[in-house]
């Protein structure tokens, strides 16, 4: 007689309306298969398997990248493709919640899938934080050796058919995870059956070199396109533009670069001449062993410049067999014109040069590309950056011609990373959009979540609305992006400030300052961070500082001395008079500012007027950037009982 089919507990997991099936490392809604990548589903998997239990960053590192130099971006965009799979929501969240500088916990249902099996097996059963433990990324292999001493707990199952308990120790599943371990290394240290070259996630693009000044701004803008090709990639983490180009003058040695920037790999190369052929040299290195895992001469006309940016990204993605870009958008984002793509090239290379002739220069370059190819997306967005940096100098209000060309970008391709934050940041600081910049900054990081700007301009965001532990997650990630960024790195220490822990925000400049006393806008924060303290004299001092290494002239400096003089004759008082002051009046135009004396004195009224003049007058729109951080100055704290506070804050779309 042949007995009947018993419930099999099958290495598949349901939760909601999705099953991870552990064997076939696939996720599926219903029939349709979810596309998403090998680390990503077994992210989702060591979630799962510990449902209801925080899984900290550590526990990820050792799990799944165990043999590889990762940093922590590697486990945020694992994160974040989990939630779009899911339709999660991070602030709302529904299957993965993150816990802010601890890791994420997995806090759906989550049940075994009952299959009819001719062997009798145990039954399906819900997930719980007292049985999850059986449940870790696994392959299946009987020959295998157990692994016991990874685990040291056992499980209660109920076997149905004869109600009666009894006890499944957890080494049958290790039998399962030890050939996971041994064929893919899952855990640091353990021996692999088979050794295999490490997989490269994390990559820096130095600044190619040029043999002529001739070719300076190729070797540039091909190493932007290298960067920003690469960076669309789900398998790569890129080093943004900024880290890479401290390297452009001083090579150290590759191990140097690589250990500051916390990089694998690291690509190098050249651009000489020979005629009328232009000969272009890369090389992409291990920095752990220092040896070559790609090289290649490329020998073209020079008018095919273009093609050669393009070869050498896609070239890297299969030596490294990775995907370059998930949706295949590369060419969508170039042009097929040389001259287009020329003439953006040196656009950029004058906007990264960041000054007024320079500016104006870009803006006739990115027309010239227009000219040449009218449907060049990357050359509106150029166009957009330069109105946008040149609108914060005084007397220019660019805008509306900023947003003009972000639209026409948008329009001709919806796929812009980089046109999407600029789209956030000009709603944040001009239209006073705060909601849809959130939105933008976010979508620009979907896109490429290699995008540093994104994620730098999204932390500030957040840390202005007061939501501190995701805004702190945020730059830690932009940080990974662009290591040596000072801007990021100096905007973390003064977010303390908007934390209301001035101690902290203290500590933190006074190493950066120790760390590069160069970079005035430390001291420019430092400078506020005493003025809050009310410690007025090493607050001047600061500034002081702060204006000499930017290079102001005795029209700015004697400033400093006005300042000591009214803090000597009045105190405080005198103090914040000249505050305002030097903010308001006689052409000057930051009410926004002259709003923090006016709350440091007591005068509410005309603290509130200063900044009505900042949101509605248009005389004052060049002070209006300034609104979006009006929850987060701590000069005004003075005004946060006073009722018209939350209907300003209303009126500029932070919350209360």
């Amino acid at each position: 007689m042949v007995g009947a089919k018993l419930p099999h507990m099958s290495n598949k997991l349901r939760f909601s309306e999705f099953v991870l099936d552990i064997d076939d490392e696939s996720l599926f809604h219903g029939e349709t298969k979810i596309d998403l990548n090998r680390r990503t589903l077994q992210v989702l998997h060591l979630l799962v398997a510990n449902c209801g239990r925080v899984v900290t960053k550590e526990e990820f590192f050792d799990a799944i990248w165990a043999d590889s130099f990762v940093e922590e971006a590697n486990l945020s965009v694992a994160i974040a493709s989990i939630r779009k799979a899911l339709g999660d929501d991070a602030r709302e969240p529904k299957f993965v919640e993150t816990r802010p500088r601890k890791g994420y916990r997995f806090i759906a249902e989550v049940a075994r899938v009952v299959e009819s099996e001719p062997e009798p097996a145990v039954a399906a059963e819900q997930l719980t934080p007292e049985n999850k433990g059986a449940f870790i990324p696994a392959g299946t292999s009987e020959a295998e050796p157990k692994r016991d001493d990874l685990f040291q707990q056992s499980v209660v199952v109920n076997r149905p058919s004869t109600r009666r308990y009894v006890l499944l120790t957890i080494a049958g599943v290790c039998l399962l995870f030890a050939a996971m371990v041994i064929g893919g290394g899952w855990l640091r240290g353990r021996p692999k059956a088979v050794e295999v070259a490490p997989q490269i996630a994390s990559m820096a693009v130095l600044p190619f070199e040029s043999s002529t000044e001739e070719f300076e701004f190729l070797a540039d803008g091909m190493t932007d396109a290298v960067i920003n090709s690469l960076a669309l990639s789900p398998d790569l983490h890129i080093i943004s533009r900024n880290s890479v180009f401290k390297y452009k003058k001083e090579r150290p040695a590759i191990k140097e670069i690589a250990g500051a920037l916390n990089v694998q790999a690291v690509l190098t190369g050249r651009i000489t001449s020979r005629g009328t052929e232009l000969i272009v040299s890369a090389e992409l290195t291990d920095a752990t062993t220092n040896s070559q895992i790609w090289g290649h001469t490329y020998v073209r006309p020079a008018a095919d410049a273009i093609t050669v940016q393009q070869q050498i990204s896609h070239d890297i993605a299969d030596a490294l067999k990775i995907k370059l870009s998930p949706d295949e958008r590369f060419a969508v984002r170039g042009t097929k014109s040389p001259e287009a793509w020329l003439a953006y090239v040196r656009g950029r290379f004058y906007w990264n040069r960041r000054g007024n002739d320079d500016y104006r220069r870009a803006i006739e370059q990115f027309n010239l590309a227009l000219q040449a190819d009218p449907a060049y997306a990357m050359a509106y967005a150029g166009l957009a950056d330069t109105y946008l940096i040149m609108g914060l100098r005084p007397n220019e209000d660019r805008s509306q011609l900023a947003r003009a060309a972000l639209d026409k970008a948008v329009e001709l391709d919806p796929h812009l990373s980089e046109v999407y934050a600029s789209i956030g940041f000009n709603e944040c600081f001009e239209q006073l959009q705060i909601k849809s910049a959130e939105e933008n900054y976010r979508k620009a990081i979907e896109l490429n979540p290699n995008n540093a700007q994104a994620r730098h301009w999204l932390a500030e965001l957040l840390v202005l609305d007061g939501r501190f532990d995701e805004g702190f997650a945020e730059y830690d990630r932009a940080l990974a992006l662009d290591p040596l960024s000072m801007a990021i790195k100096s905007d973390i220490a003064y977010a303390y400030v908007y934390k209301r822990d001035l101690d902290k925000a203290a500590e933190s400049l006074d190493q950066l300052i120790e760390e590069d006393p160069s970079f005035s806008r430390s001291h420019a924060y430092l400078s506020t961070v005493y003025c809050a303290k009310k410690d007025f004299p090493r607050a001047i001092d600061e500034m002081e500082k702060a204006w000499k290494i930017a290079g102001e002239g005795p029209e700015v400096l004697q400033y400093a001395e006005r300042f000591r003089r009214a803090f000597a004759k009045d105190g405080e008082r005198g103090y914040f008079e000249e505050f305002i002051d030097q903010h308001i009046g006689n052409g000057r135009k930051a009410p926004v500012q002259a709003a923090w004396g006016y709350a440091q004195l007591g005068e509410p009224d005309k603290a509130f007027a200063m900044l009505e003049l900042a949101i509605s007058d248009p005389e004052y729109r060049i002070n209006r950037g300034s609104i979006p951080y009006v929850k987060a100055w701590v000069q005004l704290d003075p005004l946060h009982n006073d009722p018209r506070w939350p209907i300003l804050l209303d009126r500029v779309g932070l919350t209360r």
